[in-house]
């Protein structure tokens, strides 16, 4: 699983990914997480989209302990998190300008990398089914 760190002075590591912008409310899903991968890390990635692998709605009250300077109508409804299962075919990764650190993380080692309480609870699970077949869409299989 590839983590990633933010530029900020933050001891907290993060998966990739982001929102879905105002201007793309109708985007697929699928087109967001690929706009957000190319913004994150690079252009130059051979990346296959899988199927979701977790969902979850993250607290309010997580998210004001996390951004205590947001605007609090930022997080007015909420945030709702969703993994899928992306397979690195190859090329070069290009952290963007949010993050300047990355890592290849595994079930062995994941617990000596510090994550935020959700974001530890989606790498747990990503573990958890990561071997399980089928992570592809199985509309593609």
């Amino acid at each position: 699983l590839l983590v990633v760190r933010p530029r900020v002075k933050s001891r907290l590591w993060d998966i990739p990914g982001g929102r879905i912008h105002r201007a793309e409310p109708r985007a697929l899903l699928e087109d967001t997480l690929k706009r957000e991968i190319r913004e994150e890390l690079g252009v130059h990635l051979n990346l296959e989209i899988g199927r979701p692998w977790i969902a979850y709605k993250v607290p309010l009250s997580l998210l004001r302990e996390l951004f205590p300077k947001a605007r609090r109508s930022r997080f007015r409804g909420g945030i709702v998190s969703i993994g899928y299962f992306c397979l690195y075919n190859g090329g070069r990764i290009e952290l963007g300008k949010e993050h300047g650190q990355l890592a290849w993380i595994d079930k062995k080692n994941f617990h000596s990398y510090p994550f935020s309480r959700w974001h530890r609870k989606a790498v747990e699970q990503f573990f958890k089914h990561s071997d399980e077949p089928g992570w592809r869409n199985p509309v593609e299989e």
